[in-house]
């Protein structure tokens, strides 16, 4: 019978064996290390989207655009609010039946930039998709801008907004007739001045904080229902100020007022004037 390696010998190979491993492991990590291969989508588009970043920039907004027009729709709900815009545009108020003070729209200040098409003649569910296309190219800049802060990078950050792009929900609602993507850009732009939130971003803080409440206002005018989301904006920015701020208390104060001053002024006049001419600060 052949003989059995003794210990000794058993050992010298696993040695040699665990020498030479380790050898082809420090061999391969200095090769990954020497030349590494992208491990993500976005590493391997880095180098690409640096060498056309213009291009790119172009080709993203032409496609947005496109896009929206090739999917462009009005919804019938959209003439109720042209139907007030053609009255106020004719002096007849911001009615629905003139002497009838109902309010039955809930985006007044989509119905009131309606009343620009009414009073110049112009096709007034055209206009409303132009506008509404503008706006999608507003929230995608805007996002990709937000993008590029969160994940610290260009490229990933376009990526982030080709997505949004090929969402095909966003597309069509870049038209419809109605305030949605409006809407959509005033709440981005909100979140965009408060968020993210750094010590980076203390310069000019009070003047983006007073920004945001303007624009908070405006979403409000638009929909009501976006105080949910500017609420959880505003909520989010105050929490992150009190745990970098040397006087938290003070800091979230001051910085509430700052926000709030000027949505209120933006939102209590049309609260009270609602008030007064249809009866009730709700729409009916």
């Amino acid at each position: 019978m052949p003989s059995q390696p003794s210990t000794t010998e058993l050992t010298d190979t696993v040695i040699r064996h665990e020498v030479i491993d380790l050898r082809e492991a420090r061999s391969a990590r200095d090769r990954r290390e020497a030349d590494p291969a992208p491990r993500r989508m976005s590493d391997a588009f880095g180098p690409f989207h640096a060498r056309h970043r213009l291009v790119l920039e172009i080709v993203l907004y032409v496609a947005t655009a496109i896009g929206a027009w090739s999917v462009r729709f009005v919804q019938d709900d959209a003439f109720i609010s042209f139907r007030y815009a053609r009255n106020l545009a004719e002096g007849r108020g911001l009615v629905f039946n003139p002497g009838e003070r109902v309010e039955g729209y809930t985006n007044f200040l989509w119905t009131v930039l309606m009343a620009i098409p009414e009073r110049l003649g112009w096709s007034t569910p055209l206009f409303s998709q132009i506008v509404g296309i503008g706006c999608a190219l507003a929230t995608v800049a805007i996002a990709k801008w937000l993008a590029a802060k969160v994940l610290g990078d260009g490229a990933r950050a376009y990526l982030a907004a080709v997505v949004l792009v090929t969402n095909m929900t966003f597309l069509s609602y870049a038209t419809g007739g109605l305030e949605t993507m409006l809407q959509t850009l005033l709440v981005t732009a909100m979140v965009g001045l408060l968020l993210p939130f750094d010590v980076e971003r203390l310069a000019g803080l009070r003047a983006r904080q007073a920004a945001a409440g303007l624009v908070g206002g405006l979403a409000l005018l638009t929909r009501l229902d976006s105080a949910v989301l500017l609420a959880v904006a505003s909520v989010v920015h105050l929490f992150a100020l009190r745990r970098i701020s040397l006087r938290p208390v003070r800091a979230v104060v001051t910085s509430a007022i700052v926000i709030g001053s000027p949505l209120l002024a933006v939102v209590t006049p049309w609260l009270i004037w609602k008030e007064r001419y249809y009866g009730t600060a709700f729409p009916n």
